[in-house]
């Protein structure tokens, strides 16, 4: 028996080797190519490129004003800024490759522990493989790994990862020292990114299935967790960390209403935001089987048809009400689909935040329970039909493969601004990507006049698709006036201007080519209002504090375009 014992332990263990190497191996054949890559200008300027006080490395002065700054970039976030400066410190600055594989470590870091997990309090190893899989591969995710700025999305990701594990062990032995742990890294996680404030929704989910812990009739347990606790225990276990995600949520409000990030969304009404959370929810599934049309920029839209919404409300609300009808009998089910719609929530659009509808970094998280829901039901159906299982099996590597090859591509986008948005603006009628591809056709040092012609063509467009768009004017007026039409240029600032009136860039450049025309008092009162918005938003500290190890703004240049 013994013989045996240490048999089937060897097996296991060569098999959890064979699993996490080809997870690895996966995870570096779509994401090593980007150790070649620069920033782009779309968040990465602010987050590290022309952010002085990261480019300083680990310094006293760093550290307070990664602790203590609420509104830079619209979050609270320390834990963000000290990995970017720690990457610094240990490998020189403007070094993008850096942050790059930075970020796929932590996926794959992310990858294997939840592998580990789902295993550990399933018991069911190649599903849970298969899982993980997805989540390494998939396309949806190429944005929160791809992009330097999104630091964000894959280290409370790990840090989500390690929540969980670090329950797990609390649940099958709990004390004190163990549920500490669970709150360090909760709030961790929560210092990285707030979207995490719906991980305790996530635990007591987990509660239920796969550790069974008494939120049903059934008695069984999973993990070797003896004896469920009442009810009125596990709900009081997720008080502090419900307390951390309402400390969290009260930052992030707050921070995201001083900085004006949710100004686009105090113009739209509540039934233009649950439509907009409803059509999303349903994008969302789609991207996850069919992932096609993917873009850093999905702009919002104001005017869903309304049969349109209802009868998307209402298939979302079926398979709802389906799913906890099997809740009993396949409760991976309820769990999978219920992680899915409450992870998204922050994010979701209910408070909008910016001009986007959805983004391929929100279901980073999200995804998981989409994951768990439909692999566990197809291997539950392959342990009942052997024919299944053998056709699943073969599907399910086929699949994986096909998403590996779209992640490759979908990376491939990110290797330059110009790559990025070029691509982006195949989605129709994206008045965001066309604006901020004009924008980098303008700021192109060796620029073409029929580059200059394409960018004013794409602004122009931009505006037409969206003449409430301010950024859009904005572009548009700086385009306009490097071909010499400044009187149109400046219609074109005021109309940024009329649209947002806190455009502190748009007040400078019309401060600027009043000045260049000789009218001061118009110039000078211009400036005045430039100064003032100036005042209001979150900067840099003074940047005489923070010193570089050297000066390389010409390679920083470089890596930008």
């Amino acid at each position: 028996m013994k013989i045996r014992r240490h048999k089937d332990m060897l097996a296991t263990h060569r098999s959890y080797a064979i699993i996490i190497s080809l997870l690895t191996i996966a995870v570096i054949v779509i994401y090593g190519q980007t150790a070649s890559f620069g920033y782009v200008s779309y968040d990465d300027p602010g987050y590290t490129s022309l952010n002085y006080v990261v480019n300083a490395g680990l310094t006293l002065d760093g550290i307070k004003w990664a602790l203590t700054s609420t509104t830079y970039m619209s979050n609270w976030q320390p834990l963000v800024w000290l990995s970017y400066m720690l990457d610094v410190s240990l490998f020189g600055a403007y070094r993008p490759g850096i942050h790059h594989l930075v970020n796929v470590a932590l996926h794959l870091a992310s990858t294997i522990i939840l592998f580990l997990v789902l295993t550990r309090t399933t018991r069911r190893l190649w599903p849970c493989a298969f899982i993980a899989a997805l989540f390494a591969v998939h396309p949806l995710h190429v944005e929160s790994v791809a992009w330097i700025a999104e630091r964000k999305d894959v280290l409370s990701g790990l840090f989500w990862m390690l929540t969980i594990a670090a329950y797990v062990f609390y649940v099958e032995r709990p004390g004190i020292g163990r549920y500490m742990l669970v709150f360090v890294c909760f709030a961790l996680g929560l210092s990285a990114k707030p979207m995490l404030v719906t991980l305790p929704f996530a635990l007591l989910l987990m509660d239920y299935w796969p550790l069974r812990r008494g939120l049903q009739l059934t008695t069984s347990s999973a993990a070797g967790i003896a004896g469920p606790p009442p009810l009125r225990l596990i709900l009081a276990e997720k008080l502090p960390l419900l307390a951390l995600s309402l400390l969290s949520s009260c930052i992030t409000y707050m921070s995201q209403q001083q900085s004006e990030a949710m100004s686009f969304g105090s113009s739209l009404t509540l039934a233009q935001r649950l439509s907009s959370a409803i059509m999303a929810y349903a994008e969302y599934i789609f991207k996850a089987v069919w992932p096609r049309n993917l873009a850093v920029i999905y702009p919002y839209n104001e005017n869903w048809a309304s049969l349109q919404v209802m009868v998307t409300a209402s298939i979302l609300l079926i398979v709802t009400l389906i799913i906890v009808m099997q809740a009993r009998r396949q409760p991976y089910l309820a769990v999978g689909w219920f992680w899915f719609l409450g992870t998204l929530i922050p994010v979701i659009g209910l408070v909008q935040v910016g001009i986007q509808a959805m983004a391929d970094r929100y279901t980073y998280i999200p995804y998981i329970g989409l994951f768990i829901a439909v692999v566990f039901l197809i291997a539950d159906l392959g342990q009942r039909h052997p024919r299944i299982a053998q056709t699943s099996t073969v599907l399910g590597s086929l699949a994986i493969l096909i998403l590996m090859a779209a992640a490759i591509i979908q990376t491939s986008y990110w290797r330059s601004s110009e790559d990025l948005f070029r691509h982006a603006v195949k989605i129709p009628v994206n008045y965001a990507a066309e604006t901020k591809l004009a924008a980098i056709l303008l700021d192109k040092p060796s620029r073409t006049q029929d580059e200059l012609t394409e960018a004013f063509l794409r602004a122009r467009y931009a505006v037409t698709i969206k003449s409430k768009y301010a950024d859009g004017h904005w572009i548009l007026g700086v385009i306009l006036a490097n071909l010499g039409r400044t009187d149109e240029a400046i219609i074109q600032y005021n109309e940024a201007i009329r649209y947002s009136p806190a455009h502190g860039t748009a007040w400078v450049y019309l401060a600027a080519i009043h000045g260049q025309n000789n009218r001061l008092p118009e110039a000078f009162a211009a400036i005045q209002e430039a100064e003032r918005i100036a005042a209001r938003q979150a900067r840099l500290p003074p940047r005489s504090k923070f010193r570089s190890g050297s000066d390389r703004s010409g390679e920083q240049l470089r890596y930008e375009k």
